[in-house]
């Protein structure tokens, strides 16, 4: 059986193969094997916090990201820029 794509996640019980995560949630990594393994797909300039799937949670001034479903943390810009 092929692992699941990222966004999709399969039960060991499940026998439809692999299912989707609910709207406006991914996964970190293919092959994921729980739905609690799905999180918030928070846009650029943005993150969510693991385990805490309700809120995107914007970047600091002097941090940032530019790439969608990061958890837990943006990026420091380098000195002398915002």
């Amino acid at each position: 059986m092929k692992p699941c794509p990222i966004g999709e996640y399969s039960t060991e019980f499940s026998v439809d193969g692999c299912q989707k995560c609910p709207d406006n949630f991914t996964t970190l990594y293919e092959a994921v094997n729980r739905e609690e393994d799905c999180y918030l797909n928070c846009p650029p300039g943005s993150f969510a916090t693991f385990g805490d799937n309700s809120t995107c949670t914007p970047c600091r001034i002097g941090t940032y990201e530019d790439e969608w479903g990061v958890l837990d943390q943006c990026n420091t810009c380098k000195r002398l820029s915002t």
